[in-house]
């Protein structure tokens, strides 16, 4: 598990996947809500977490996949 954090690009995933749930959480903390004409009050926050999340998960599974792949090699 130590040497899964060795490579950069499950940093940079995990940090991209993290950053994606801090911007969910203060969007629904602070931002989202119906005002009385029963529109939805939205911030940059909702599409940019999913932006970030979604970009953490494909960048995991391509990191992990690498590591799959050069570890069947040797």
């Amino acid at each position: 598990m130590q040497k899964l954090f060795q490579y950069k690009g499950i940093k940079t995933s995990l940090l991209l996947l993290v950053l994606g749930l801090i911007s969910f959480f203060i969007q629904n903390t602070f931002y989202g809500y119906i005002d009385k004409n029963n529109v939805l009050q939205d911030s940059i926050l909702l599409p940019l977490g999913f932006l970030l999340f979604i970009l953490g998960l494909v960048g995991l599974f391509l990191s992990l996949l690498r590591i799959w792949y050069q570890g069947k090699d040797q």
